[in-house]
């Protein structure tokens, strides 16, 4: 006995289908025989195996003849279970002698690929922008562990979406055990998200599709649903930017921006925008602007409309002026506030960016206020300017003076000539305890003009801090009979000069005089002593000469002439020196 030619060594059926299985039984015998055949199995749950023909099959000599036997699996045979294993056997009539054949275990159960969806939880309405989210179930029927595909047919390209179970992402494929493993239904959140341009107001009907990953479903009508929903209309505010926290100045300007968005699908004509200011101190040193990148400004707490259509921005500036009379360590917080649209309980959307500020530094040196001259100077006097400074900065402040005056005037303030070199003036920081500087400076005029402009710069090291004295002088002319008294004057003099110094040379002249008749009386009362007169023979006495006046009056009078005129030298070289309180040369 053999399996027939017919039969394949494996054969795949449904659950609860059937197949046959042919058996042929050969008669070897040289006399014709009658077989009584029949067929042995393993008892399998649910499987059931029948002979098809009459049980006794009468066969000639050389001969033989088939009989078949069909096997039936149950309705919830599983995917690639096996079969009873079938063992033919046959029982000769004339003999009886029992036969055997071989064993046969071909028989397979197909997988049979059966997913469903159903629709638990899905919206009404679409909002673009925003993820919208559809609850589903899918369950696998089949007869085997499967992976179901999920989709969204004809849904528009522009459209995005992705599925989850319990946090994974299963987009693209759902695994899913037989009925008895018990995992053989999910619950799938799927998120679908619309372009935030899709027109409000537009009705979809969306459908949601299970499929197997490999094979076909034996029952597709249960693979998909549908539902319908509306796109709603967004208005949606959004805004962009970043401030921080910032220590700043006293008398300066902060300045931030920020980007405003309507990102809905609709035009949005309440969206509007606002700077607020908070101080922990007198708020009336600070105040601030609001401008646009289109050129509306507004100032602190009033609001700006922006009216933005769809996906629209625009820019937002905000200035925050602190004042010098600021006080240190003001706490200062400047929010950009942006409000439009509506919330799902039809409020207002409020999105904010702030910015800290601490008023930690100041720069501040005051100049006191310079009186100008409105009249004339007197001849040979000086003019008196006073650069006052005074510094309440955070910082040490540094100042470089110098002037500029026109040609033969000159500066001197502390001792030092500002219009040929700068001078530095430093002062400490003054934020604690006010820090001053008191210069005193001189306007000469030694030659040249008699009125002119003189400039006195007073400027920063950093250049933050410049300040510029400027004047216009005016020095008054000397007249005529002033320049003729004045020779008059100066020739007065050296004739008093002249006629002292001939007094002197004159008395000088009858003092050496006396002094030799002293001399020669003497002499000529004195008695004889040596030798007689007429021992005397050599030549006679020589006499001295005697120096004429007038050449010893001109040599003084050059003497005098040399030393007035090193003394001017010196004093145009020293500059004038005046006293305290006095204008006039020493």
């Amino acid at each position: 006995i053999s399996l027939d030619e017919n039969v394949d060594s494996s054969v795949f059926i449904d659950p609860g289908n059937s197949h046959e299985v042919t058996f042929r039984i050969w008669n070897n015998a040289s006399r014709i025989d009658i077989f009584e055949v029949g067929v042995t199995f393993t008892e399998l749950s649910g499987w059931s195996v029948e002979l098809l023909e009459s049980p006794e099959l009468a066969i000639s000599a050389g001969s033989s003849s088939t009989f078949s036997v069909r096997v039936t699996s149950p309705a919830n045979a599983q995917a690639g279970d096996l079969g009873p294993r079938l063992t033919p056997s046959a029982i000769s009539s004339r003999s009886g002698e029992s036969i055997t054949g071989e064993d046969w275990h071909g028989t397979r159960i197909n997988a049979v690929r059966d997913v469903s969806l159903e629709l638990l939880e899905f919206p009404s309405t679409l909002t673009p922008g925003i993820p919208i989210h559809v609850s589903i179930e899918v369950t696998n029927n089949g007869n085997g562990p499967d992976t179901a595909v999920i989709d969204l047919p004809w849904s528009p390209d522009t459209w995005e979406w992705w599925a989850l179970v319990e946090g994974v992402n299963v987009t693209d494929g759902i695994d899913l055990s037989v009925s008895y493993d018990l995992d053989n239904v999910k619950q799938v959140d799927v998120w679908i998200l619309l372009p935030p341009l899709e027109s409000p107001g537009e009705f979809h009907e969306i459908t949601l599709k299970v499929s197997p990953e490999s094979g076909i479903d034996v029952n597709d009508e249960d693979n998909s649903k549908m539902f319908e929903s509306v796109t709603d209309t967004i208005r949606q505010p959004k805004l962009d930017g970043y401030a921080g926290e910032n220590v700043v100045e006293t008398n300066s300007t902060f300045s931030f921006n920020a980007t405003a968005w309507n990102i809905g699908n609709a035009a949005d004509s309440t969206i509007r925008a606002r700077l607020i200011l908070q101080t922990s101190q007198s708020s009336e040193d600070v105040i601030g602007f609001l401008s646009t990148s289109n050129g509306l400004s507004k100032s602190n707490g009033e609001w700006i409309s922006l009216n933005l259509g769809p996906t629209q921005s625009v820019e937002l500036f905000a200035d925050v002026i602190i004042s010098g009379d600021c006080d240190l360590n003001t706490i200062i917080s400047a929010t950009i506030e942006l409000q439009g649209g509506s919330d799902e309980l039809g409020r207002p959307i409020t999105k904010s960016v702030t910015a800290g500020l601490l008023v930690g530094e100041r720069r501040n040196v005051e100049l006191q206020e310079v009186n100008f001259v409105e009249q004339e100077i007197e001849p040979n006097s000086v003019h008196i300017i006073w650069v006052n400074l005074t510094s309440t900065s955070t910082k040490s402040e540094i100042f470089d003076v110098n002037a500029n005056v026109p040609e033969g005037w000159g500066i001197i303030c502390d001792g030092n000539p500002i219009h040929t070199q700068n001078s530095r003036v430093e002062l400490d920081a003054g934020h604690i305890i006010e820090q001053s500087y008191d210069m005193r400076c001189e306007v000469v005029r030694e030659s040249g003009d008699y009125s002119g402009m003189y400039t006195i710069f007073v400027n920063g090291s950093d250049s933050r801090i410049d300040y510029k004295i400027s004047d216009t002088l005016r020095w008054a002319e000397p007249t005529a009979n002033e320049s003729n008294a004045t020779i008059i004057f100066a020739s007065g003099i050296g004739i008093i000069v002249i006629i002292v110094i001939g007094i002197l040379l004159f008395l000088r002249r009858e003092i050496e005089e006396e002094d030799f008749e002293d001399k020669y009386e003497q002499t000529e009362f004195l008695p004889s002593q040596g030798p007689p007169s007429t021992a005397f023979g050599g030549p006679p006495a020589t006499s001295e000469p005697v120096v004429d006046p007038m050449v010893e009056y001109q040599r003084q009078v050059d003497e005098y002439n040399r030393k007035m005129a090193e003394y001017n030298a010196w004093q145009q070289a020293q500059g004038s020196q005046v006293t305290q309180e006095s204008s006039n040369h020493e």
